[in-house]
């Protein structure tokens, strides 16, 4: 997101990731991230816990797409409105 957290290019990329394949520290994500900040998310810990020092509410949290729910509630709305549609089709066929 933040272009000064981005590698310069992806051979230095492709360095880290080989060093830590090999079980080195990697070298350009030292520079750009606190210190700690991957030994401890290698031990588990959450990226949202760090905010490498920026106020709260600079901060933008991830929340899930709020279009997600979608097809499920489409689907409801949609199998409601069918049995609706069939209970009418058979209180009308059997009411005359």
């Amino acid at each position: 997101k933040h272009r000064e957290h981005r590698y310069a290019s992806t051979t230095d990329l492709i360095v880290d990731l080989e060093r830590v394949r090999d079980g080195k520290p990697p070298l350009e994500a030292r520079t750009k991230f606190r210190d700690g900040l991957l030994e401890n998310l290698a031990d588990g810990a959450q990226a949202d816990d760090y905010n490498d020092g920026m106020h709260p509410a600079q901060m933008r949290h991830h929340q899930p797409a709020q279009g997600a729910a979608y097809p499920v509630w489409l689907a409801a709305v949609a199998g409601v409105e069918f049995i609706a549609i069939i209970m009418l089709i058979l209180i009308i066929a059997f009411a005359k």
